[in-house]
């Protein structure tokens, strides 16, 4: 039995070895960490949990090396997990300087939800209302032009109170109807422009240039690319069903290494413009990639995690997957984050984020 226990921990040993290694590994060079910092916190907890069991048994070497291994996630673990919550900071020489920022992914304001066309949109305008967000962006964004049901651009002015706006069009139908990306601020937008991703057309990152208080900012609202599972048609039912599957099990695996080699490039990309930006930046959107990822730390560069400057527990941004974060705020080293929260609305199948910002 001991030596059973001695091979597990081997595995996780390697494993969290290579999730440790993941964000400066590019999957499209070399996949293996890209697995590997998806599971970061489960190789974390199976490396602690063989740990203590080594300490309580005393079996020296193993304890040893479980913590050595162990050391490094000082630095990762504030990424996932923060014990100090919204850290107040000293208030801007003006209150205008204050600037409150709001990313959601709404799942095309839940047009296809079954049985109920837009189920929920109006509670989505609502809350971004009561947060009284000075920039709003929306990843899955939707809109039908010139339809008092759905014309969204319209919406976002007379309900959230955001009437400058800057709109990436991925799709546009012959109804007017467009897929895409919404950057809605109350101030000025002076220019706009955009990011194409190849790899996936519904997939991109705009950027609108903001005459914010303090002076102009660029903000980049980005969606990477996901795998192309949505919880309606993958429920953990089935998902269970698919693992036992080879077939299904192989596709998955599939998916999940194209979507982490097209999200690599598009950090690449991303990361190119922010560096030539002109002006002070802030970055949101849904990276579907966790903290330990090649596409967070070359996206994040040198700017500030929102979450990890203000943050308070898991930081959970996604709906229905427990403690997973993919959705960030990162605003440059010029501004302090003086709050920063997730706001639990089961209503798409991404939570909003929200951060204070000053400076």
């Amino acid at each position: 039995m001991r030596w059973i226990g001695y091979f597990l921990h081997a595995l996780l040993v390697l494993g969290l070895v290579m999730a440790y290694v993941a964000p400066v590994m590019d999957p499209r060079t070399f996949w293996p960490p890209a697995f590997a910092g998806l599971a970061f916190p489960l190789l974390f907890l199976g490396n602690l949990g063989f740990g203590l069991l080594w300490l309580v048994t005393r079996r020296w070497k193993g304890f040893a090396l479980a913590v050595v291994l162990l050391l490094p996630a000082i630095q990762v673990l504030p990424r996932y997990l923060q014990w100090g919550g919204t850290r107040e900071t000293a208030a801007a020489e003006s209150p205008s300087e204050r600037l409150r920022v709001l990313s959601w992914n709404v799942r095309i304001f839940n047009k296809n939800v079954a049985d109920t066309r837009f189920a929920g949109r109006d509670d989505m305008l609502a809350a971004m209302r009561q947060e009284e967000a000075d920039i709003v962006c929306l990843q899955e964004y939707f809109s039908i032009a010139s339809s008092p049901y759905g014309d969204h651009n319209q919406r976002m002015a007379e309900q959230v109170g955001l009437e400058h706006q800057a709109v990436w069009e991925a799709i546009v139908d012959r109804q007017g109807r467009m897929w895409g990306l919404g950057i809605f601020s109350r101030y000025p937008v002076l220019r706009q422009g955009a990011i194409d991703f190849p790899e996936n057309v519904l997939n991109g990152c705009q950027w609108a240039d903001i005459d914010a208080p303090g002076g102009v900012i660029r903000v980049f609202n980005l969606h990477f690319q996901s795998i192309q599972i949505s919880h309606e048609i993958y429920s953990a039912g089935s998902a269970i069903d698919d693992i036992r599957d080879s077939g299904a099990r192989n596709a998955l695996l599939r998916k999940l290494l194209y979507a982490f080699r097209y999200r690599a490039a598009q950090a690449d990309r991303v990361a190119e413009a922010v560096a030539a930006s002109p002006y002070p930046v802030l970055l949101c959107g849904d990276f579907n990639d966790p903290p330990e990822s090649y596409a967070y730390r070359t996206a994040r560069g040198r700017l500030q995690d929102a979450f990890v400057e203000a943050g308070s527990g898991l930081g959970r941004s996604h709906a229905t997957l427990p403690g997973v974060r993919i959705d960030y705020i990162m605003p440059d080293t010029g501004w302090r984050v003086t709050e920063y929260k997730h706001i639990a609305l089961p209503i798409s199948d991404h939570f909003p984020v929200l951060a204070e910002l000053q400076r």
